[in-house]
């Protein structure tokens, strides 16, 4: 799934690349170019190729565009579509967990591909009660 989004982004990309003339200059909108694809990236490389990128984008563009408020201490009824996006993401990282251990019960490398920090967290979680 992560690729096929990505061979779309790079699709797009190529797109506005065609119309960037030598002689002008062409400003692209860095975030909503490039931001998606580093989400994917960065997800892929963090939690694996089983991370359910398609399902976790949109809370977490969605949250991490209000971090300012929250990190301000602003109250949550200010940023309440971020917390309900927060919610959704934590759902859907809790799925993801449950399902790595759930390929881990049947002799596969449940967290395949995740980074040893990632791969440790389950480790952490449980010695600190999380």
């Amino acid at each position: 799934m992560a690729s096929a989004y990505v061979h779309s982004a790079i699709k797009e990309v190529s797109k506005l690349l065609d119309n960037v003339k030598t002689s002008d200059t062409t400003e692209l909108p860095l975030w909503s170019t490039f931001g998606p694809i580093m989400y994917v990236a960065g997800s892929v490389a963090l939690f694996g190729p089983h991370f359910p990128v398609a399902s976790t984008m949109k809370p977490f563009l969605i949250f991490d565009e209000a971090f300012p408020l929250i990190a301000g201490g602003l109250p949550q009824f200010m940023w309440r579509p971020a917390a309900r996006a927060r919610d959704e993401l934590a759902g859907e990282v809790e799925n993801w967990v449950k399902g790595c251990q759930e390929r881990e019960e049947n002799g596969l490398d449940g967290w395949e591909g995740a980074c040893d920090y990632i791969k440790g967290l389950p480790v952490i979680a449980k010695e600190w009660s999380w």
